[in-house]
């Protein structure tokens, strides 16, 4: 985190999903880190703007997502806790990585900061604003 321009960088994300028995390793995984990208996006980047009913960043200049260049280091594992009840032992995997990423990088930026911000994405001018807002009230 820089403080100076309010931007977020994560520089480790780890995370550890279960998956019943895995049929697939590798699609596994990659599975868990494509939504672990999501979440990064979703965290700090991706925001729909409309106006009126109508979507003013509907194109990808204008709507931001991650690249290569937003990742970082994701260290992915799967559990394998065969599920009684699935076809072989096996659950759903999906999107389930997606969800705790955007509250887990949320509560880091808290414990960096002190603060709590109140929406995301975690833009740099949000940032800004919260440490802005911070000082104020001390």
């Amino acid at each position: 985190m820089d403080i100076e321009t309010g931007q977020v960088r994560v520089e480790e994300l780890v995370a550890v999903h279960d998956a019943g028995r895995v049929i697939n390793p590798g699609g596994a995984l990659g599975q868990v880190e494509g939504s672990c990208v999501m979440g990064i996006g979703y965290a700090l980047l991706e925001e729909l703007q409309v106006e009126q009913g109508k979507t003013l960043n509907c194109a990808l200049d204008t709507y931001l997502i991650p690249t290569a260049l937003d990742t970082t280091a994701i260290k992915a594992k799967v559990l394998e806790i065969p599920e009684p009840f699935g076809p072989y032992g096996a659950k759903g995997l999906g999107e389930s990585p997606l969800t705790p990423t955007a509250p887990a990088i949320h509560n880091a930026v808290r414990d960096a900061l002190g603060i709590s911000l109140n929406r995301i994405p975690m833009t740099p001018e949000r940032v800004i604003a919260a440490l802005q807002s911070s000082k104020e009230h001390l």
